[in-house]
C-alpha cells in the first residue's frame, strides 16, 4: 500500500468521526436536599422544577433522606418549588 493511499484512508477515517463529535449535547442537572426548620430530612416531598425560558416542568419526589436530582436538563434558569 502506498503512503499516499494510507494517508487518504486515514483522513477519511478521521472525517467519518466528525459528525459524532458535532452531535454532543450539553445537559445540566439540579439536585438538593429538602429539610424542615429543625434540619431533619423531608421524605416524599414533591419537588417541581420549571424552566423559566420554556415553561417546561419536571416533577419528582424526594427519597427517604430528603434528596432529589433532576438530570438531562437543558442549560438555563429554573425555579424550584417544594410542597
Amino acid at each position: 500500500m502506498s503512503r499516499k493511499f494510507a494517508s487518504l484512508i486515514l483522513g477519511l477515517l478521521v472525517l467519518s468521526f466528525a459528525p459524532a463529535l458535532l452531535a454532543q449535547v450539553n445537559f445540566a442537572s439540579i439536585s438538593g436536599k429538602v429539610t424542615d426548620p429543625s434540619t431533619a430530612a423531608v421524605a416524599n416531598a414533591k419537588v417541581t422544577i420549571q424552566a423559566k425560558e420554556t415553561g417546561a416542568v419536571r416533577s419528582l419526589t424526594t427519597n427517604n433522606e430528603g434528596l432529589f436530582e433532576a438530570g438531562s436538563l437543558l442549560p438555563g434558569a429554573y425555579t424550584v418549588k417544594v410542597e
